[in-house]
């Protein structure tokens, strides 16, 4: 290229990365195995017991295109947790102990996974 600096990442970064980041967070809670439990649509209670007990990720909060709410992540101890928009809650976690940590949201059925 005759721009050397259009050769470089620079024009990528502010994109890219998050999308990296996204599917790196986003592919453990899509695990047909292991611990992952959709949670369904948490009400306001919910919502701010996640952000009470949870550290929220220095992840912005996307799609940037579009004004909040949008996607956040959390961790809590041994847990990594997903809010869609406020309206959805995914969870994945370390250990079922953690799982059953996440609250009572849990004892509702996942789409297409029953409960034991």
């Amino acid at each position: 290229m005759a721009d050397k600096h259009a050769e470089t990442w620079d024009f990528w970064l502010n994109r890219l990365s998050p999308a990296f980041i996204e599917i790196v967070l986003s592919e453990p809670l899509q695990s047909p195995e292991g611990l992952c439990d959709f949670l369904g649509e948490p009400d306001e209670e919910n919502l701010a017991l996640l952000e009470e007990h949870c550290t929220q990720l220095a992840f912005p909060e996307y799609p940037v295109s579009q004004e909040p709410p949008g996607i956040r992540w959390f961790a809590g101890p041994d847990a990594l947790l997903r809010d869609d928009g406020r309206m959805v809650l995914s969870v994945r976690a370390r250990t079922e102990q953690a799982l059953d940590r996440v609250g009572p949201a849990r004892n509702a059925p996942s789409p297409g996974k029953p409960r034991p």
